[in-house]
C-alpha cells in the first residue's frame, strides 16, 4: 500500500478470494482479457466486484449494477486494485472499455474515507481533481460520478467548465464540494482567482482522463500551473487514462510515468 493518508484510510486489504489467486490463474485472466501490467509488487487483479463487496459497500456496489456493469472490464480488474492500495496508475485503453469506472470507483471510495476522516464536514474538502480536455468529457465523467455516488453520504461534485455561469459554480464550491470535474482552462482561473473557495490544498488525488489529449491540445502549460498551486508536502496519487494505447503516439504519458513514485501501468489491447 502506498504511504497518503487517504490509502492508509481505506486501509485496502486483499480479500481471500484475490489473495488466493496463483500466478498461473493470474497470467490467464491477463491474456484473457489482453492486458498488459508492469510495475514493483502490483496489487492482484480482481474478478468481481462483489470480491470488494466489504470495501465499497452495499450502496457503491448497487450503484455500479444500476449502471449495467454486471461483470468487471479487464482495465478495471487490475486498476480499481491498485487504486484503492493507493498506487499512481497509468492506464491505457480503448474507449467503452470501462476505464471511467476504473478511477472513479476507487475514487469514491477514498473520497469517502476522507470525508469520514472530517466527520463528514461539508467544507472539508476537496479530495479529489479530475481534470480532462473537453466540456464534453468532464459533462459525461459528472454524471457518471453522481450516478455511483446516490445515496453516499456527503459526497459532492463541482463540475467546473467554460461556457458555464461562473457564479453557479461558484455557488457549488461555497456550499461544499468533495470531487472537482473540469477543464484545465477553468480549473486555472479558478486557482488564481478564487482559490479560497476551490482549496486545492485539500486534493489527495489527481486525475487526468484523456490525459494525452490533456496536453497535445496545448493545456500541458495550464496543467502545470494547476499542480504548482498544490503544495507539493504529502503524498497524493496520480492516475492518468488515455484511449490511445499506440506505444509510439504515447510520448507525453511516458514522460508523465517516469515522474510518478513506483506507478502500476496497465496497457488494455481490447
Amino acid at each position: 500500500m502506498a504511504d497518503n493518508l487517504h490509502a492508509k484510510l481505506t486501509h485496502y486489504q486483499e480479500p481471500a478470494s484475490i489473495a488466493s489467486a496463483s500466478k498461473s490463474q493470474i497470467r490467464y485472466m491477463m491474456k484473457a482479457h489482453s492486458l498488459e501490467v508492469s510495475g514493483s509488487q502490483v496489487p492482484k487483479p480482481l474478478t468481481t466486484f462483489d470480491q470488494l463487496s466489504d470495501l465499497l459497500g452495499p450502496t457503491l456496489l448497487q450503484n455500479i449494477e444500476s449502471l449495467g456493469w454486471t461483470s468487471a472490464t479487464g482495465i478495471q480488474r487490475q486498476a480499481i486494485t491498485a487504486a484503492l492500495a493507493g498506487r499512481d496508475v497509468i492506464g491505457w485503453a480503448p474507449k467503452h472499455s470501462g476505464k471511467t469506472g476504473a478511477f472513479l470507483i476507487p475514487t469514491l471510495v477514498h473520497c469517502r474515507s476522507m470525508s469520514a476522516w472530517y466527520s463528514d464536514k461539508r467544507r472539508a474538502g476537496p479530495y479529489a481533481l479530475i481534470l480532462a480536455p473537453t466540456r464534453e468529457i468532464c459533462c459525461e465523467l459528472e454524471t457518471v460520478c453522481q450516478r455511483l455516488a446516490v445515496g453516499m453520504k456527503n459526497m459532492r461534485t463541482a463540475l467546473l467548465i467554460g461556457g458555464e455561469p461562473l457564479p453557479n459554480q461558484l455557488y457549488r464550491l461555497k456550499k461544499g464540494v468533495q470531487i472537482l470535474i473540469g477543464t484545465p482552462g477553468r480549473l486555472l482561473d479558478l486557482a488564481a482567482d478564487h482559490p479560497k473557495l476551490l482549496r486545492l490544498w485539500q486534493v489527495q488525488m489527481i486525475i487526468m482522463d484523456e490525459a494525452d489529449t490533456i496536453f497535445q491540445s496545448g493545456y500541458g502549460v495550464q496543467v502545470r500551473q494547476i499542480l504548482g498551486k498544490i503544495k507539493d508536502d504529502r503524498n497524493r496519487q496520480f492516475m492518468y487514462f488515455s484511449s490511445n494505447t499506440a506505444e509510439e503516439e504515447n510520448d507525453v504519458l511516458k514522460k508523465l510515468v517516469k515522474r510518478l513514485k513506483s506507478p502500476v501501468e496497465i496497457k488494455c489491447l481490447d
